[in-house]
């Protein structure tokens, strides 16, 4: 008779390690994806403000608009490191994050007045 709650307790405490982990797995998910969404938003912002006062502005001087280049190239590190980081937490799940192509895009006027400026 004791065996059998013995069996019983072992089945239960397998349960809960599975529920456990299961909880755990999905509160990971969740951060990742509140990751994602702050990094996408970094992105976002990084946009709007090139746009807005990015180094291709005609009355700018090169040299400033060359210097806003690598604080701006900065950024697009600091975000490339973030995207790299989670696409290797998602490959845990089976999952796959796309590269910004907004930062690819950013990066390529940079890299163009860079060019282009000598």
């Amino acid at each position: 008779m004791s065996s059998f709650k013995h069996l019983k307790v072992m089945k239960n405490s397998n349960l809960f390690i599975e529920i456990f982990g299961f909880f755990i797995q999905e509160t990971f998910k969740i951060q990742l994806q509140k990751e994602q969404e702050k990094t996408q938003n970094d992105i976002n912002e990084l946009q709007r403000t090139f746009k807005i006062t990015g180094p291709h502005r005609a009355d700018l001087p090169i040299q400033v608009a060359l210097n806003e280049c690598n604080q701006i190239e900065e950024q697009i590190e600091k975000i490339e490191n973030e995207e790299k980081r989670l696409k290797s937490a998602y490959r845990i799940f089976n999952l796959d994050l796309i590269n910004s192509k907004e930062l690819q895009n950013i990066k390529k006027v940079c890299f163009y007045l860079f060019y282009y400026s000598k």
